[in-house]
């Protein structure tokens, strides 16, 4: 049997898979472990990928529909609040297709990039598949899960080439003050970095504002924005996000979309472009029902007395589960096996979140209060045991 390649030995296991899979075969489980709206599409949009069907079907431009990237570039003025072209926006498969390929535009194999832990669980795996090294610096629980920019400009060095924010942030929700933006990007110039912005929940914010990058920067070509409709939307599973950069980068951007799919499915971009210009009150519902989730989970949580920071933004809540004096993924094993319950363990996202839990609230009320419950009377037995 021949050795696996590089890229693929270096990738990492999904913890959360791993979960989920195991969530599958238990009937009656309460899922609390994945990131997916309980929400169905709205109906205007599968109504646009409907009608797009009675059209003839073929290939679309590699960096999308110029009528998507118009209003792809109407929503970044309206939400975002900084002015691009269309021709500044690429169209890809998702938030991650966006990110793989702004990564794969601006590095070559050898580069380092500074990621977040805790984060996203598949920023490491792209980043082997493309011979890019990860560098990790922490977001501190004591600090809301913000990162120390003194800290992050200790680990630079020659072979730094990225630095990579996700705001708000996955795990954890937090959601970067215009401050803290401000000083990473000038660490980014200080340094000749590029600023790869994550922003695959910017419009699911509870408290305060979302701030892009791209906002402050001045047209710096330095920053280069990714974006979903998969939260926004609840359109997870249609597989669409997109990128905006400065012209010359999102020329090659748009070369490595279309070496790797050719172009994203037309059906789904008038589907996309319905949801960016049709109507927003289903953002607003959602978003509602998410920030009366995420209260109703506090209120629980502080009930068994289990710490966990305040998400301002995204449909995640990390939960400290220290007293069961488990790592998180062994506690997330037994909370699936004694209660039925499942949760992402804090070590799917790195090392920082070793002794936390990851809750979804893009779960039903009923699953979040029945799964919170026993989330809190497990840790209280484990922390009687200890005694």
């Amino acid at each position: 049997m021949k050795a696996p390649v590089p890229a693929i030995a270096a990738l990492r296991e999904d913890a959360i898979m791993a979960i989920a899979a195991l969530a599958r075969q238990r009937p009656g489980c309460i899922r609390l472990e994945l990131g997916e709206p309980d929400f169905p599409t709205p109906e205007h949009i599968r109504r646009a990928a409907m009608a797009a069907l009675s059209e003839p079907i073929r290939y679309g431009p590699a960096a999308g529909l110029p009528s998507l990237r118009a209003a792809i570039a109407a929503k970044v003025a309206r939400i975002n609040h900084y002015i691009i072209m269309p021709e500044q926006v690429v169209v890809a498969t998702g938030g991650t297709g966006a990110i793989f390929a702004a990564l794969r535009t601006i590095t070559e194999s050898g580069d380092e990039v500074l990621l977040p832990d805790p984060a996203w669980s598949l920023y490491p795996n792209i980043l082997a598949c493309l011979g890019v090294r990860p560098i990790f610096y922490p977001l501190h629980g004591e600090r809301d899960w913000l990162p120390d920019p003194a800290e992050i400009a200790r680990l630079i060095t020659p072979h730094t080439r990225v630095l990579l924010i996700n705001t708000p942030a996955n795990p954890s929700g937090t959601v970067f003050p215009r401050e803290l933006i401000m000083e990473l990007l000038d660490i980014c110039r200080r340094y000749d970095l590029y600023l790869v912005s994550d922003e695959a929940y910017d419009e699911l914010v509870y408290d305060g504002e979302h701030v892009s990058p791209a906002a402050l920067a001045d047209g710096d070509a330095r920053v280069i924005s990714c974006y979903s409709l998969s939260k926004t939307y609840a359109m997870t599973g249609w597989r669409i996000g997109y990128a905006v950069a400065a012209p010359a980068l999102a020329a090659g951007i748009e070369r490595v979309v279309q070496s790797y799919c050719t172009n994203v499915s037309v059906i789904v971009q008038r589907a996309a472009e319905a949801a960016l210009t049709g109507p927003q009150d289903c953002v607003a519902t959602m978003r509602a029902a998410y920030r009366g989730r995420r209260d109703l989970v506090l209120e629980l949580l502080q009930h068994y007395a289990v710490p966990a920071c305040k998400p301002r933004g995204t449909f995640y809540l990390l939960v400290d589960i220290s007293r069961a004096q488990l790592p998180a993924d062994h506690f997330a094993l037994a909370l699936l096996e004694q209660r039925n319950i499942a949760v992402a363990p804090g070590t799917a996202f790195g090392k920082v979140a070793t002794y936390y839990v990851r809750i979804s609230l893009a779960s039903s009320a009923a699953d979040l209060q029945a799964g919170v419950t026993g989330l809190g009377e497990l840790l209280m037995a484990f922390a009687h045991q200890s005694q």
